[in-house]
């Protein structure tokens, strides 16, 4: 007997098993992309859907992982990537994968969690403050369409760093569903509560999904500023000290849902004096690393479930419950979407360059190159290194790294950069001021000539960033930032693209 065509998703109040037929739909039958990252983003993903498709055949030259399936009255395109693959870039490449492999897809949803930037306990309202286990929607806030890019900018002098963040905002579909679902959960409506406890029941019963429940809020707690972790696996220790902000009970153990912007960037952050600092002075309320990569070409919405206070405190027990909170709270913002209204707008293919053809994760031939703020780095250089080189070269990057970090002095940053080049041969840069513009703007416009496109919207971003550095700093600061960045670009792409060299 063959495999069956049904699967047991739940049982019904009876007992019975509910079933529901696992069917095979069309590429274009889906119109909604569901962004996940995490394995536990994933599963709470899969938890929540009301049915579960077989899969399709990618795009030619795609490497992302689906997961298809129906949330309501929408066909839900999830994917994810690679174990390990995280980043702004990562998540465009996926994302650009997914628009031409789906290309009926109109708008789309970045799901998983982040780390909260509190602020100081509320004294008469407990659901104003951000407590684990919260979401966090990103929502346009003054000249910030609800996601701010917080490594991009300029600096001033060698101290003083100018954010510079210029992204999309959400789609008016999203915006105008996130209004009403917001209304629906002021009186106490909505569908959201009700789908974290679908999941509470289905964890219940299965050993695995148990990391999946709501954790309690004894294991919440929001360390002074100024309170270190004191480096055991746990924060029994820091907890002893008494250094925790003392807060409201809250009445129910519910998330709450905070709407506001979205701090995003290819770091993790963990530092509760820098997080304050950003938060006081761009009131975000969260971080994250991959909506900074998607916004200015893929129309979406941004949800967070808070798992952490953005700290060195940070631990991973409340990663599996925010992830169900905030891939609730989408599916309820679903909920809220007609079918016809999203057939009514256009495609999200429509938003890419070189929209007509597949995108690979790997480097284009026969040149490949990879840009970004500090330069460029040919891969045909270092396909000329032999992995022991590379081996060498992974070595001695951290340790570049801390030399430039104990003296910004320019002499310095001349000298280090030029022994890295001189070192292994690479002649990757010239690090000479005289040459910067000229060098590299000249190479810059050879390969963007030849360049794929595929390549089209990353060249326009190093366009874009290398002309207003070199129009606005006149090489007279900033320099050392710029060394800095080319060497941890050099760092990720070893990464990237030389994975198999430990």
């Amino acid at each position: 007997m063959g495999p069956t065509k049904f699967a047991i998703l739940s049982t019904c109040n009876s007992g019975q098993p509910l079933m529901l037929r696992s069917r095979k739909l069309t590429h274009d039958a889906y119109t909604v992309g569901w962004v996940a990252v995490l394995h536990c983003e994933l599963n709470a993903s899969r938890l929540l859907l009301d049915e579960k498709h077989e899969p399709l055949q990618s795009g030619e030259n795609d490497d992302n992982s689906y997961l298809l399936g129906r949330m309501g009255a929408h066909n839900v395109v999830i994917t994810f990537p690679g174990s390990g693959t995280y980043g702004t870039n990562a998540a465009a490449q996926v994302v650009t994968n997914m628009v031409r492999t789906f290309r009926n897809i109109r708008f789309g949803l970045l799901v998983g969690v982040g780390g909260g930037a509190p602020r100081p306990p509320n004294s008469k309202d407990a659901t104003k403050d951000i407590r684990l286990g919260d979401i966090i929607v990103s929502d346009p806030k003054g000249k910030h369409g609800g996601v701010l890019q917080y490594d991009m900018g300029k600096w001033g002098n060698d101290q003083d760093f100018s954010i510079e963040s210029h992204l999309n905002k959400p789609p008016g579909i999203l915006l105008k569903a996130m209004q009403l679902l917001r209304s629906d959960h002021d009186f106490g409506e909505g569908e959201m509560n009700q789908y974290i406890q679908q999941v509470t029941v289905k964890a219940s019963k299965r050993t695995q999904f148990r990391e999946y429940l709501f954790p309690g809020r004894d294991q919440d707690q929001l360390f002074k500023a100024n309170r270190q972790h004191s480096g055991e696996d746990d924060c029994s220790d820091c907890r002893a000290t008494g250094l925790t902000e003392k807060r409201l009970d809250r009445d129910s153990d519910e998330p709450a849902v905070h709407y506001g912007l979205i701090a995003s960037a290819n770091a993790v952050m963990r530092s509760a004096q820098r997080r304050n600092e950003l938060r006081d002075k761009w009131n975000v309320s969260c971080f994250e690393m991959e909506a900074a990569g998607l916004m200015d070409n893929f129309p979406c919405v941004v949800i967070r479930g808070i798992c952490d206070y953005s700290d060195d405190h940070k631990n991973k027990v409340w990663q599996p419950y925010a992830a169900v909170a905030a891939a609730a709270y989408a599916k309820d913002l679903l909920r809220i979407i007609q079918a016809t209204e999203v057939t009514a707008i256009p495609p999200a293919v429509e938003d890419l360059p070189g929209r007509g053809r597949a995108v690979s994760q790997d480097p284009p031939s026969p040149v490949p190159t990879v840009f970004g703020y500090a330069g460029f780095v040919r891969l045909d250089i270092l396909n000329r290194l032999s992995d022991a080189d590379l081996r060498r070269l992974k070595i001695r990057i951290p340790q570049v790294l801390a030399e430039l970090a104990r003296d910004v002095n320019w002499s310095n940053w001349h000298r280090v950069i030029d022994n890295l080049n001189s070192e292994f041969h690479l002649g990757l840069l010239s690090s000479d001021k005289g040459e910067y513009e000229g060098r590299n703007w000249r190479e810059w416009k050879a390969i963007h000539n030849s360049a794929s496109e595929s390549d089209y919207a990353r060249t326009v971003a190093f366009r874009n960033r290398m002309g207003q550095w070199c129009n606005n700093n006149k090489y007279q600061a900033g320099c050392g930032v710029i060394w800095l960045t080319f060497v941890l670009e050099l760092h990720d792409v070893l990464q990237e693209y030389k994975p198999h060299v430990r």
